[in-house]
């Protein structure tokens, strides 16, 4: 039996009582009870009865009950009736009751009616909560049928789907787009025919059977098919790419086909193009390479890993090296560099293409090198700089080198003339060979001017940095842009120019070297047996320093001048030409004496000094020569160590220049420092601790004095 938890809406309280006595006896629970009205919609808010039951009588207000309580809370009712009023029973079917009974109502028969009323209550529930079910998987397939369409809306390649009879079930709009025509009812053996397709060389038909979505309608997967469609939408024709796959459900049952396909006329435009600029990018790689190969002096680049990537002919026709194919690391292992005093290798850091590679430009650095092929040596001016793309950090390094080893015998041999101090000393010797030097210094004026203003150079700097700048377009560079399609004539003309140069350099040292040659057969006997000035030997730096000193002795005693010496800070001993030490010291005092002499002249000098300082700075040996003499002129430091170039009237302009070469030669600095006319001078020379210690020889690390840009290097 199934008992029912009813709310009774009665018109009267008497007929009310009557209903809660039968309803209990027939085994129902009344759970509330009250008159029409407001108030029983809100009891039957809060009681949630599984029924109403209403007496109707003439009460319309109970009518807008049950239909408040069937619409807002699913509450079914029965109406108890005393009158059978055609208009009043239309109102109450309004309101959907699950009862009509007139009063009075035998008990089985109400009884038979709410157990009636409960079952269609329960299938009504049942059935709304399927209907609510039903319409959720509605929207879900709905919204998951709107998703895909809008994937496939979406997707930069079409796809097409058959079913096993042929016929399209997905055709989307990109497909439609890509082929011209959208779907069709055509039968596969048509299609061809129908959308245009063909093979890739545009003129034979694809045949309909073998095109991939047949295929896959088969059960087959191909990849890539390269097709060419044109109809009438498609005059044109347009390139496409088409895979294909079977449409297999979790059974493995085939129920068609399904393609992708992409667009790949661009695709195919730009690799016919690219295979164009390829080649003509090879031609011009070759042609680069062969104007590289025609070029005199020598070119090596690495990359940023030290890999070397480019070498010349020229590289081993100078050094008979061969760096190609190698790292840098074992390239300089195999090949010992030095400084031009042809002694102290160069450090790997500080190989230009080592330097290169980091970033820095080098400018002319004269380097020495000695091989199988050439036991005497040959020296290189060597420039370079880094390789770049657009302004970003360098990606490798560039060197281009010359051999100017006749210009640097010659000017060593001229070297070797003053610092025996024979142009100076005797008379007649210059008297007869003063015509000789004379030609000399035309010469290797000649020789520094051409150097110094060196056009071709410049221009060949200009070349790199315009190649430099359209390092990642370079080719297009040389096709397209109209100063671009000015280079390889540039480079030939430039390699003329360099050509014309080096012809006009040989010739002026030539003449230079023929020119010493005669000097070194007039001084013949002059010259002691043997070449001390070259002997390199174990000094006493100190003694080395007092014993030049020693040779300037009246001079500094005739103006109270006592210099000082302070070596503590300095290796006691030093591996050095002594020769050329003293020579270096003795000048550096003799123009000192000079300044004071040149201050004295215009204003009382109580106190005139000089002081030698000798200390160590990192990797350097530190000379300085300090006087409170004249001081130099601002705008003479530039030109001091240049050659021929002095402020006496009685000077040559050989002597710093000399020192300044024998300081540099062994890869050393030098500078002068003066604060100005008045000011007095400092000469410092800075010389590399491996060029002038050995391992049995001990050296103080203590760090000395400052240095400054004025550097040679």
């Amino acid at each position: 039996m199934t008992a029912a938890r009813v709310m009774i809406v009665g018109d009267t309280f008497s007929a009310t009582v009557a209903l809660e006595q039968l309803l209990t006896r027939l085994g129902h629970t009344v759970c509330g009870s009250c008159t029409a009205g407001p108030q029983a919609i809100e009891q039957a808010a809060d009681l949630r009865p599984d029924l109403l039951l209403i007496n109707l009588g003439g009460n319309t207000n109970a009518i807008e009950v049950a239909a408040q309580s069937r619409s807002r809370f699913r509450i079914p009712a029965i109406y108890l009736m005393d009158t059978t009023d055609e208009g009043l029973l239309r109102r109450a079917e309004t309101t959907n009751p699950l009862g009509l009974l007139l009063r009075p109502v035998p008990e089985l028969q109400l009884d038979m009616n709410i157990r009636t009323a409960l079952l269609m209550s329960k299938t009504e529930r049942e059935n709304r909560k399927r209907e609510i079910e039903l319409n959720r998987v509605v929207a879900a397939v709905r919204e998951e049928s709107e998703l895909i369409d809008a994937i496939f809306d979406n997707l930069g390649d079409g796809v097409v789907a058959a079913n096993m009879k042929g016929q399209f079930i997905v055709f989307t709009p990109v497909s439609k787009a890509i082929a011209g025509i959208g779907r069709t009812d055509s039968r596969l053996e048509q299609w061809s025919e129908i959308y245009g397709v063909f093979h890739p060389d545009r003129k034979t038909i694809f045949p309909s059977q073998e095109l991939p979505l047949a295929r896959a309608i088969r059960g087959e997967s191909v990849n890539d098919v390269e097709l060419f469609i044109r109809n009438p939408a498609r005059p044109q024709g347009v390139d496409v790419s088409v895979s294909s796959r079977p449409l297999l459900d979790e059974s493995g049952t085939n129920h068609g086909g399904v393609v992708v396909v992409r667009d790949i006329t661009n695709v195919k435009a730009t690799e016919a193009q690219l295979k164009k600029k390829l080649s003509r990018l090879q031609d011009q790689t070759v042609k680069f390479k062969t104007i590289v190969n025609c070029i005199s002096e020598g070119v090596l680049a690495a990359d940023e890993n030290g890999d070397i990537t480019l070498q010349n002919p020229p590289v081993r026709q100078f050094v008979n090296m061969d760096a190609a194919d190698t790292n840098l690391a074992d390239w300089s292992s195999q090949y010992t560099l030095y400084y031009p005093d042809k002694i102290t290798p160069i450090p790997k850091e500080e190989l230009p293409l080592s330097r290169a590679i980091r970033g820095e430009s080098v400018d002319d650095m004269e380097i020495f090198v000695r091989t199988e092929k050439f036991p005497r040596g040959v020296y290189l001016s060597v420039s370079g700089g880094p390789l770049r793309q657009s302004s970003g950090p360098a990606k490798g390094g560039v060197v281009v080198f010359k051999d100017i080893t006749r210009r640097m015998r010659a000017k060593q041999a001229l070297l070797d003339a003053y610092s025996e101090g024979k142009l100076q000393i005797l008379d007649t010797i210059l008297h007869n060979i003063g015509n000789a030097i004379n030609t000399v210094a035309i010469g290797i004026g000649s020789v520094n001017e051409e150097l110094v203003g060196n056009v071709p150079l410049r221009r060949f700097s200009y070349l790199a940095k315009a190649i430099e700048a359209h390092d990642v377009d370079f080719f297009s560079y040389l096709k397209d842009d109209p100063q671009g399609q000015t280079v390889i004539p540039f480079i030939l003309a430039l390699e003329r120019d360099f050509a014309v140069q080096n012809q006009a350099l040989t010739e002026t040292t030539d003449r230079v070297h023929k020119t010493v040659s005669q000097i070194v057969n007039i001084i013949q006997t002059e010259r002691s047996a043997k070449d001390i000035s070259r002997i390199y030997r174990t000094v006493n730096l100190e003694k080395g320093i007092n014993h030049a000193l020693n040779l300037l002795r009246d001079s500094l005693k005739r103006r109270g001048i006592h210099p000082v010496v302070d070596c503590r800070n300095a290796p006691k001993m030093i591996w050095i030409q002594e020769i050329r030490l003293h020579q270096m010291i003795v000048n550096f005092v003799r123009n000192s004496i000079e300044a004071i002499d040149e201050l004295a002249s215009s204003k009382p000098m109580p106190d005139p000094r000089i002081e030698i300082r000798a200390y160590t700075d990192g990797a350097f040996l530190v000379l300085d020569v300090i006087d409170n003499g004249i001081g130099i002129d601002q705008k003479h430091r530039p030109r001091i160590f240049s050659a021929g170039f002095t402020t006496k009237r009685s000077g040559t302009g050989l002597g710093l220049h000399s020192i300044a070469n024998f300081v540099i030669a062994s890869g050393g600095r030098i500078q002068s420092l003066s604060a100005g006319v008045d000011k007095g001078t400092i000469m410092r020379v800075k010389l590399r601790l491996t060029s002038v210690t050995r391992t049995d020889i001990g050296a103080s690390s203590k760090t000395g004095m400052g240095t400054t840009n004025d550097e040679l290097q």
